[in-house]
C-alpha cells in the first residue's frame, strides 16, 4: 500500500498542468491507464489499471467516472475501486478513498 501511496504523490503536479478538464486524460472516456510499481529492488510488484468509463457534462465543469483495478505481481486481480473526479473551471476535486478499494 506504501508503494501506491508513493505513486499518488506525484498526481498534484499532474494536475497542477492541466488548466482546462478536456486537457487531461481524466476526461476523456475509454482511457486506460495502467502503472506497474516496483519494491525496493527495482523488480515489478504488482500494476494498477485505471479506465475512465463515463464522462458528464455539468453546467460549470465535467464528472468523470472511473475503474480502478489492482492486480499483484503474478497479474492475479486483487480488488477495484469505482470513484469519480469532477473538473472546475480547471481544478480537479477527487478523493483519495477512490483509489484505494474496499479491504
Amino acid at each position: 500500500m506504501k508503494r501506491f501511496f508513493n505513486f499518488l504523490l506525484f498526481l498534484p503536479i499532474q494536475f497542477s498542468i492541466a488548466h482546462t478538464c478536456d486537457s487531461y486524460y481524466w476526461f476523456k472516456q475509454g482511457t486506460v491507464v495502467e502503472t506497474t510499481l516496483y519494491d525496493k529492488k527495482g523488480k515489478p510488484d504488482g500494476k494498477t489499471s485505471c479506465q475512465i468509463v463515463a464522462v458528464e457534462s455539468s453546467g460549470e465543469g465535467k464528472t468523470t467516472s472511473f475503474l480502478n483495478t489492482f492486480y499483484s505481481e503474478s497479474g492475479k486481480k486483487q480488488n477495484e475501486a469505482k470513484g469519480s473526479v469532477r473538473c472546475n473551471k480547471g481544478k480537479i476535486q477527487f478523493d483519495l478513498k477512490n483509489f484505494v478499494g474496499e479491504d
